[in-house]
Parts: structure tokens; sequence; C-alpha cells
């Protein structure tokens, strides 16, 4: 009896049960990497990669609330723009001599309306809690991956600004006033369209983040997918060949067992 062919056979049937149960478990998880044994290296990398694909996901979220922000932020100042030049408007039409002091009344009425009306969407505009018109906060945004990767967006004080300028106090009661008030609107005007324009801008960095960041996450994505990934034809394939290597470890198992059996036989006899 050759006792190392026999235990050249049981080691080949033990190797070829080992590979079919991994190659079972491929197929079955869709994973070609279910654990270090698999592929140590490849399995280093796809961890690797996927822990900054997630912080690249985060991050989307991070300049996406950033985004949010800027176009609440837009929003309001679109109000805001629309009752200051309906007050610009109600000035020019209170400076003509020609109205009555009635008239005027009506008028500033109006306008003291439009007034409160906007101070009341600065002071309220904010976003998570924070004021976005009257604060001296900056909010810092996580944008990627690295502990540096941030964007800010800088404290806006617009809601102080026009009241320095005295926009809590026009008057259109009189053509002084309604003068006065015309001057104002203007540079009122000049304050929300620059605040507008610094946010815009802002929103045009997070957009440009976002779009780089899911463009990054798309060929990180792939790249893992072909790391860690099942080739299904690559894998039934080689399950096959190692199903018919069992097999024939199998066959020589059966007949050394068989021959054993003989010789005992003989001996016995």
């Amino acid at each position: 009896m050759n006792i190392n062919g026999v235990s050249a056979s049981t080691s080949s049937l033990n190797s070829s049960s080992e590979r079919i149960d991994s190659l079972f478990e491929q197929l079955s998880s869709g994973k070609r990497i279910n654990s270090a044994a698999d592929d140590a290296a490849g399995l280093a990398i796809s961890t690797q990669m996927s822990s900054e694909t997630q912080g690249q996901m985060q991050a989307i979220a991070n300049a996406s609330d950033g985004i949010a922000l800027t176009q609440t932020a837009a929003g309001a100042l679109e109000t805001v723009t629309d009752n200051v030049q309906r007050i610009r408007e109600l000035s020019v039409q209170a400076a003509n001599s020609s109205y009555s002091a009635t008239d005027r009344e009506a008028i500033n009425s109006e306008a003291q309306m439009l007034v409160e009306q906007t101070n009341s969407v600065l002071e309220s505009a904010n976003f998570n809690g924070v004021s976005l018109f009257n604060s001296s906060d900056d909010q810092v945004f996580q944008i990627g991956p690295e502990a540096g990767d941030t964007l800010t967006v800088e404290a806006n004080d617009l809601t102080t600004q026009i009241a320095d300028m005295g926009f809590g106090s026009i008057d259109l009661s009189s053509a002084e006033g309604a003068s006065a008030a015309l001057e104002m609107s203007d540079s009122v005007l000049d304050s929300v369209s620059s605040a507008a324009a610094e946010f815009g801008a802002v929103q045009n960095r997070f957009e440009s983040v976002v779009s780089g960041l899911e463009q990054s996450v798309l060929s990180s994505t792939a790249t893992t997918s072909q790391i860690q990934d099942t080739d299904y034809a690559e894998t039934i394939s080689a399950l096959a060949s190692e199903q018919v290597k069992e097999q024939a470890a199998l066959a020589v198992q059966a007949m050394a067992n068989e021959n054993q059996g003989n010789v005992l036989r003989l001996l016995g006899t």
C-alpha cells in the first residue's frame, strides 16, 4: 500500500473542498474577497478605498447642505430686493410735489409695511438655527475626506448694514423724506446685490465641489468593484475545474481504500 499516495490524495481532496467552498461563497455573496484569506492585499486596498468613498459621500452631503444654505439666502434676498425696489418706486412717487399730504400718508403707510416685512425676512432667515444676515459667526463646511477640505461661508451682517443706513426710519410723508428715502433705497439695493453676489459665488463653489466629488465616487466605486466583486464567468469556470479535481481525488482515495482492504484481506488469510 502506498501511504504517500493516500496522503497526497487526501490533501488534494481537502484543498479542493476548501476551494470549492470559497468559490461558492464568492458566487452567493457577489464578492471575490470575503476574507483576508481570499486576497489579503486586495482586501486592504478595497477597505481603504471604501473608507475614502464613504468620506467623499458624506462630503457630498455636507456640500449639499451648503447649497441649501445659499439657496435659502438667495430666496430671502430676492424678497428683500423686491420690497426695496417697491419702496424706491414709492419714494419717487412721494417726491412729486403734486401729491397732497393725505396721498403721501397712504404711500408712506405702504412703505412702512414693506420696511417691516423686509426686516422680518432678514431677521428670520436662518440655516439650522444660525442667522444668515445678522450673525458674526462663520459657517464651516467639511467638503472633502481630509481634515483640511473645508469651505467657509463668512458671516453676513446685512441687517446691521441697512439699519445703519437708516432703513428703519424711512418716512415718505414729506417730499424731503421721499428724496432721502430714494437715495437710501439705492444704497440698500447696492448692499443687497453685494450680499447676493457673495452667496451666489459660494453656491457655485459648493456645486463645483459636489460635481467633482460625484465623479471621484463613481471612479472609486468602479475601482473597488473591480477588486472586490465576483467575476462570475471566471469563478464558475474555476468552480468546475475544482469539482473535477475533487472527483479525481475522491476516485484516487476510493482506489486506495479498496487496495488497503484487499491487502488486509490477504493478510487475514
